[in-house]
């Protein structure tokens, strides 16, 4: 029995209670073409090595884990973790290194091409019009990538299709994420006719404040926005939750009697973190700043929340130096060129993009699908909106298909907007479906967000009668 549980908990341990189908179908698709190489003699110089990346990506992703992220060392490397070893990388990574150096494929050019029986083009010459043919669509492909000047042919194929960003808001340097959240909240509470002393707590959530580390922004803004002394303030800095975060803590502070009226401010220009050289995150942020109002209402219905935080995997969305672990040195502003358009320094803010991918695929969707079990919801008719973090299009549709949302109820706006971070959520509800929620009918909405920590949370939540102001630009 002993040995069973053993079993039990090693598999509830490993990577495949987190594979989602796609994952299992690629597994299955592997195995068939090692079938056809190895029984039927189809190309096995091919397909082998084929199957065996395609069985190895699916099985554990982080086998193609970049080593140039923090957890690989290098000599020159100023984000290495000095408790780490260079074989924390992904397997497949390391190896690629042959690849890019172009050992590999010289080797792999002259062993194929001695093998290879070329009987089959001799007996029919016609045929080498096909590969020729497959040759120039591939060519011309590359050179029209290449002539936008924007990115390599690479991207170029693939952003589109997986990140879904077409435009964004970026502002000058001068504008700070306060100053958006301010201009939203003015024109907020003038349409709500608030009166500025009636507000009791000030929430400011980004990570993009003032001044830093102190003082808090949400003290400054009380100050700018004419509030109360008896105000309640405080900072969240939770990133991509932090709407969740915000709403819940507030909440709670309603709820307990304490408070009659929360003012959350949510907004950052997170783009202004990184390098700007950094094609990991460039193409990625928007900047943007939110208002939102509560007053505690007795006949409300109650907001059902989870929040999960995974400690552990922090190190996947991260600033290295500028707190007091690693503090501002000279070397923390020295650039380092890691490859694929990947240039920072350890003051920039890093994205290990194949860690946040497989964390936003496999974590996030178990706690919706947990809400949906516990409450017995129907995702068809239960729910009127899903309101997914807006990451990029790969995440939002993996969690789509998953779980099989309707993807009707799922409004899109990262294509207009790009990743907003915390904003991303109020961003959604002024930008596709204001006008439902400023009729009485109530509408319930599903909400997840995920981000830095590494931190996630779903939230069930029923409004009716919004105020929702115009969407402004400053």
């Amino acid at each position: 029995m002993q040995i069973v549980n053993a079993l039990i908990e090693l598999f509830n341990q490993s990577n495949f209670v987190n594979l989602p189908w796609q994952n299992w179908v690629m597994i299955l698709v592997s195995f068939v073409l090692f079938y056809f190489a190895i029984v039927k003699k189809f190309e096995p110089l091919l397909l082998i090595p084929i199957a065996f990346g395609m069985l190895l990506v699916n099985i554990y992703p982080e086998i193609m884990a970049d080593p140039t992220n923090m957890s690989f060392i290098g000599d020159n490397n100023p984000f290495a973790d000095p408790n780490a070893h260079w074989y924390d990388s992904g397997v497949l990574r390391l190896i690629y290194a042959g690849v890019k150096s172009s050992i590999f494929p010289c080797l792999i050019f002259m062993g194929v091409g001695a093998m290879t029986d070329f009987g089959p083009l001799l007996a029919n010459p016609s045929s080498l019009l096909l590969g020729a043919a497959a040759q120039l669509g591939i060519y011309i492909a590359f050179i029209v990538a290449m002539l936008s000047g924007e990115f390599t042919p690479e991207e170029a194929a693939v952003f589109d299709n997986t990140v879904g960003i077409k435009e964004r808001r970026i502002g000058p340097d001068t504008l700070c994420a306060s100053d958006m959240c301010q201009a939203a909240a003015e024109k907020l509470l003038a349409d709500m006719g608030w009166e500025k002393d009636s507000i009791d707590m000030l929430v400011f959530e980004s990570v993009t404040g003032d001044y830093y580390p102190t003082p808090p922004t949400s003290c400054l803004l009380q100050d700018r926005l004419g509030l109360s002394t008896n105000c309640f303030c405080i900072d969240l800095p939770m990133g991509c939750c932090g709407t969740l975060y915000a709403i819940n803590v507030a909440g709670n502070m309603l709820s307990s009697g304490n408070i009659h009226r929360a003012l959350l401010l949510v907004g950052d220009t997170a783009l202004r973190m990184g390098s700007q050289q950094d094609k990991s995150r460039v193409p990625l942020f928007g900047d943007c700043g939110t208002a939102i109002a509560l007053e505690y209402d007795n006949n409300a219905e109650d907001i059902i929340i989870d929040f999960q935080t995974l400690g552990s995997g922090h190190k996947s969305l991260m600033t290295p130096h500028g707190g007091f672990r690693n503090r501002i040195t000279p070397e923390s502003f020295i650039q380092e060129d890691f490859g694929n358009g990947i240039i920072r320094a350890p003051k920039d803010t890093l994205i290990d993009g194949m860690s946040v991918l497989t964390f936003a695929i496999s974590r996030p969707p178990k706690s919706i699908q947990q809400m949906i079990d516990d409450y017995n919801i129907d995702v068809n008719t239960d729910i009127d909106y899903f309101l997914i973090h807006q990451a990029n299009k790969l995440i939002v549709d993996r969690v789509v298909k998953k779980l099989k949302l309707p993807i009707e109820k799922v409004p899109y706006d990262l294509e207009e907007f790009g990743n907003l971070g915390g904003a991303s959520i109020p961003s959604l509800m002024v930008t596709r479906i204001a006008e439902p929620m400023r009729n009485t009918q109530p509408i319930k909405m599903l909400c997840s967000s995920f981000g830095l920590g590494l931190s996630w949370g779903t939230m069930l939540i029923t409004a009716s009668n919004v105020i929702i102001p115009e969407l402004i630009e400053i």
